[in-house]
């Protein structure tokens, strides 16, 4: 796809349906076996949703929600919207009944894909609430009654009538009225403070993010992309999903769950995994756990490879490797590296990783073994991706340089600001905050605060409104230190508290799987989780955890005290937004009567 060339999603979808109609596009598991859909099977499909949907009285300019886990009709509900010349409102399956009520209501959605009962009944009994919401169509409609409402997306394709070259006219006629500053999608930010904020984002929008991803991701048609990430992530959508399938003709697999994540590597072999931090974090934790209960001789083994894949890495960023190194990289990726691969499926490109900032010491561990992970910076606001890490062009730690048709400078007080095509317009029906995302000279506020080396590449240090600002006026940024108190194999969540206060404390939500196995190794019993928490020798041990973590950091942003939690953070729980960052409000809410007594020195745990 030469930049340019084609303006809107639609356009793109074509265009490859054109190139490798016959391809293998997705692939997805159903009772217990893997089915493909070539494109052709897919843009038919596509063509009688946006049929149905044009039949149903479905306009240009329209919303239309999606409220489901990842599943093959999530592509074709998305297309089929945006067929029709309509916008789709992605929501988080894992909202609760009230948002849900606010998203659709907020976006005045006309039309509504759901995935199952379970989906349905956060909507189907607030629908006096959203009276815009004409026609509910359910993916999965088992244990769901029917009525002139609600419908199953089976029946409601059978409402497309006439023969493939009526519909196909019937689409290709709505397709020419679609122009690339259509909006193509609203999408509702996290929520980690207030209600959440619909972003408007244009085919335009979208359409310069895939352009300029593909430039800097060796990214085709032999490519298997596996889909980790809820498709209502944006980074998901935009990366594995229209970069990579829309506009590549890369083979996209749906997984089943988080659960099957290592099955389906195993079993895919793919090329292209786009994650989060939170997911490498886990691999690393779970691969030094294997380390530390093996052997001596293992040990020495796993240690002396990494050693020395972290010199090659290194070596090789300045200058040419010598022979010696190059000969010691091939033995341990021999008899190391190579099995920590095909726990990947053995044909990693790379991976992609957005969302939040990776720890460095992770992302040293992965380049060692020989495994490239590319770390992005974006916004939702920006469809996503403002910088990355080029293919060949990396620097550990950096969020990369400005993609090419992105351009980012930084405040008198750091903040880091965007201009480019990928920028929303604003938010939809919230004109003051839209007023407020952006500068009098009309770059867009990120609320990042960030630094760009000699080299151009941009370094996150933190979110603007989440400094702590101690007492004795020292500025710190919690997100690099909770992210490294995360790698820590005995710690899951870690928020760090001292704003105005005189030193650093931290809320730490134990790993519990890791402190259990500890627990039983040191003969203290299998105990639960509350009876961890008030267990001494426990408190002891992650406070030396922790101490080791905070060993290599200034005394002013050391963690001096902890309060150990006993109820995992979670999105249902209201701590985590649906992309598994922390809620700082919430928390802080929920348990400002801890941190009180913490400062107050009235809390003595255990």
């Amino acid at each position: 796809m030469k930049r340019d060339e084609y303006s809107t999603l639609p356009r793109i979808f074509l265009e490859t349906v054109q190139r490798w109609g016959l391809r293998p596009a997705i692939r997805y598991r159903s009772q217990e076996r893997w089915i493909d859909m070539t494109l052709n099977d897919v843009r038919e499909r596509v063509y009688r949703c946006t049929a149905a949907l044009l039949a149903a009285g479905c306009c240009k300019g329209d919303h239309v929600a999606i409220m489901s886990n990842n599943r093959p009709e999530w592509f074709l509900a998305d297309l089929g919207t945006l067929c029709a010349g309509a916008a789709t409102v992605p929501i988080y399956s894992t909202l609760k009944q009230d948002q849900v009520r606010y998203i659709v209501e907020q976006s005045e959605s006309r039309f509504m894909f759901v995935e199952d009962r379970e989906q349905l009944g956060k909507i189907r009994h607030v629908l006096h609430d959203v009276p815009k919401l004409e026609k509910l169509i359910v993916f999965d409609p088992v244990g769901v009654i029917l009525d002139n409402q609600v419908i199953s997306f089976q029946e409601f394709l059978r409402d497309a009538t006439g023969d493939h070259a009526t519909i196909e006219n019937r689409v290709l006629q709505s397709l020419s009225a679609i122009q690339s500053d259509d909006l193509a999608s609203i999408v509702y930010t996290s929520g980690t403070t207030g209600s959440p904020k619909g972003v408007m984002l244009s085919h335009a929008n979208f359409v310069s993010n895939i352009q300029d991803l593909k430039t800097v991701i060796d990214i085709n048609e032999r490519d298997i992309v596996l889909g980790i990430l809820p498709l209502s992530h944006v980074l998901e959508r935009c990366a594995g999903y229209y970069t990579g399938f829309l506009a590549s003709g890369s083979m996209y697999v749906f997984t089943e769950s988080m659960e099957t994540v290592a099955r389906d590597m195993g079993e895919i072999q793919p090329t292209i995994i786009v994650a989060v931090p939170r997911l490498f974090e886990k691999i690393y934790i779970r691969v030094m756990d294997m380390v530390k209960n093996g052997s001596g001789f293992k040990k020495g083994v796993f240690n002396w490879a990494l050693q020395t894949g972290r010199s090659y890495f290194l070596e090789s960023r300045s200058r040419e490797v010598s022979v010696f190194l190059k000969q010691q990289y091939k033995l341990a990726h021999r008899l190391v590296f190579k099995k920590l691969h095909q726990r990947f499926g053995g044909r990693i490109k790379c991976f992609v990783s957005g969302g939040a900032s990776l720890e460095p010491r992770i992302a040293q561990f992965f380049a060692s073994i020989g495994i490239t992970i590319l770390e992005g910076y974006g916004l939702t606001e920006t469809s996503p991706v403002n910088s990355v890490n080029y293919m060949g062009a990396t620097r550990l730690g950096s969020v990369g340089k400005p993609l090419s048709s992105v351009s980012i400078r930084l405040a008198a007080d750091g903040e880091i600001l965007v201009k480019g095509p990928n920028v929303t317009r604003g938010y939809y029906r919230k004109p003051e905050e839209t007023q407020e995302l952006f500068d009098g000279e009309g770059w867009l506020k990120t609320g990042d605060i960030g630094r760009i080396d000699e080299d151009g590449f941009l370094w996150i240090i933190d979110r603007k409104k989440e400094i702590i600002v101690t007492s004795g006026g020292k500025n710190i940024a919690p997100q690099p230190i909770e992210s490294m108190l995360t790698a820590n194999p005995f710690i899951s969540h870690a928020m760090l508290v001292g704003d105005r206060r005189n030193y650093i404390s931290a809320l730490i939500v134990p790993n519990f799987d890791t402190l259990k196995a500890w627990c039983l190794k040191t003969g203290l019993g299998d105990l639960t989780a509350d009876q961890m928490v008030r267990t001494e020798e426990i408190y002891h041990k992650i406070q030396a955890e922790v101490l080791e973590v905070m060993a290599v950091l200034p005394r002013y942003e050391q963690v001096k005290r902890t309060v150990l939690l006993s109820r995992p953070w979670t999105v249902e729980g209201g701590e985590l937004t649906p992309t598994m960052k922390l809620k700082r409000h919430v928390i802080l809410k929920k348990y400002g009567s801890h941190i009180d007594a913490l400062y107050r020195g009235d809390i003595k745990q255990p």
